[in-house]
């Protein structure tokens, strides 16, 4: 499974490129969703993911099969 992370502010790799790639794979029958970041650049580091590590965290125990806590 893939998660992408993609910036909206990427000049570097445009954002379209990473909705093609998840088009592709959908397309394929790989389903990987797309989360794109407001504001974010290339190399954004973890301070623009930090909003969104919840999903990410929920992403990868869903990929490695952990129940969720709480």
């Amino acid at each position: 499974p893939m998660l992408f992370l993609h910036g909206t502010e990427d000049r570097r790799v445009l954002p379209s490129q990473s909705e093609a790639m998840v088009a592709a794979l959908e397309a394929a029958g790989s389903p990987a969703p797309l989360r794109l970041i407001p504001g974010g650049k290339h190399g954004m580091g973890e301070s623009r993911a930090e909003p969104i590590l919840s999903e990410i965290v929920a992403f990868v125990d869903g990929a490695l099969g952990a129940k969720p806590v709480g």
